[in-house]
């Protein structure tokens, strides 16, 4: 792709064209997960939110300790990235979908939830 991806994910990221950002990670032949979730981390919780319910289920097959991790710092009110407050909580039933072939990573999302 002679650095297309790259040159349009800096495009993307310069205008801050979100959506296309991180599709432009996700959807290349060799996609860049890791860098797709840092992104969605630095951005405000609303849009955090909407990636995770658009993307989640590609982010934790490849970064499974990550995304269930931040998955439950935005349930219980932890998430502490940008304009976020300890009052603000997302819904855990929104993302239960998420761990739909990851049991294991399910199973200690639901326990963290309800300690």
């Amino acid at each position: 792709s002679a650095g297309y991806n790259d040159h349009a994910a800096m495009l993307a990221e310069s205008h801050s064209a979100h959506e296309w950002y991180v599709r432009i990670q996700l959807e290349r032949p060799k996609p860049n997960c890791s860098e797709a979730l840092k992104y969605i981390k630095n951005l405000p919780l609303e849009l955090i939110e909407k990636f995770l319910q658009l993307y989640g289920k590609v982010l934790v097959s490849h970064l499974q300790q990550d995304m269930t991790n931040l998955l439950i710092e935005i349930c219980i009110g932890k998430y502490q990235g940008e304009g976020a407050t300890n009052q603000i909580r997302s819904k855990p039933e929104d993302y239960m979908h998420i761990f739909a072939d990851h049991p294991n990573s399910l199973l200690r999302f639901l326990q963290s939830i309800v300690k």
